[in-house]
């Protein structure tokens, strides 16, 4: 089994994911609103970059908050909290499911 590592960065209202490994040239970057959106999205990314089927005894993709300040890293405030419930938490109910085109 293959496994990606895959980095998220908040950006506005979206998770922004950077999937490694991918082959050269191949988009490699998905979003979501909540963090269980962008994991789902990764997974989604490298089945069709790669042209397989989503599979979990075929690849897993491991997602992690990158590096930075503010309500992008864990504290340890929110420690033992999934990071989709937290992020669940925090977002109205109205905004789950809006898309927007990530602007940069």
């Amino acid at each position: 089994m293959i496994t990606y590592k895959a980095t998220a960065e908040r950006r506005g209202p979206f998770w922004v994911v950077r999937v490694d490994g991918l082959p050269e040239g191949e988009q490699n970057t998905t979003q979501g609103l909540t963090w269980t959106e962008a994991h789902e999205n990764a997974r989604d990314l490298v089945s069709l970059v790669l042209g397989i089927d989503d599979d979990p005894a075929a690849y897993t993709v491991e997602l992690f908050p990158a590096e930075a300040s503010g309500e992008n890293t864990p504290t340890r405030r929110h420690a033992g909290v999934s990071w989709s419930r937290l992020i669940s938490a925090r977002r109205p109910a109205s905004r789950v499911g809006a898309v927007r085109p990530d602007p940069g």
